[in-house]
């Protein structure tokens, strides 16, 4: 799913309802703060980017590839 560069200032919340995506980009937006419910998301790739990220939630759930 590709959001890039359309001035969005808030992580869209449907995202984190969506089971399994490849790549979510949401970069060149305006975001400032991912949600908790972010850590649900099961992604391959998440891209923000060119974002104004401030605040990140508590617990994530991802993987790094270098710890595999």
């Amino acid at each position: 799913m590709f959001i890039s560069e359309n001035a969005i200032t808030q992580f869209p919340l449907v995202l984190c309802e969506v089971k399994t995506l490849n790549v979510v980009d949401l970069s060149n937006n305006r975001i400032t703060e991912v949600p908790d419910g972010v850590g649900n998301l099961q992604v391959v790739e998440l891209i923000l980017n060119n974002n104004q990220v401030g605040i990140l939630p508590s617990k994530l759930n991802f993987f790094y590839p270098n710890e595999i």
